[in-house]
């Protein structure tokens, strides 16, 4: 993104998207990244690959079809494989049930053969 560039001296760096977000909605010049779901009173950017290519809104579709080319996987990671109540809610979350609310509340959810391939067994 920045092409081997620093960043800017005026980059302020915040603690989480929520604060991005807030910081962003108040400043007409300001510009940001954060995850879709918190991105409530502010504008999209569309943004290019490169010079070549289409600039892609973020949405639910273009980040699920990989079309937008700055997202990024959220992971849970454990120390050893999950069992008993941890198992439970990781399937839980990688379920159809689980899915869609991840959906409903505007995070992008796994494509069923990703989220079945990744039940713990």
């Amino acid at each position: 993104m920045l092409d081997k560039e620093d960043y800017s001296d005026y980059t302020q760096t915040l603690p989480g998207t929520a604060a991005v977000v807030n910081a962003i909605s108040k400043d007409v010049n300001g510009i940001g990244y954060g995850g879709i779901a918190w991105a409530t009173g502010v504008k999209y950017a569309k943004v290019s690959k490169d010079a070549k290519s289409e600039a892609i809104e973020p949405s639910v579709a273009s980040v699920s079809d990989g079309t937008y080319p700055i997202s990024r996987e959220l992971y849970w990671f454990f120390s050893s494989k999950p069992t008993g109540q941890l198992k439970d809610l990781v399937n839980w979350a990688l379920s159809p049930e689980g899915q869609k609310i991840a959906e409903e509340i505007d995070y992008v959810p796994l494509s069923k053969e990703r989220a079945l391939s990744s039940i713990v067994e």
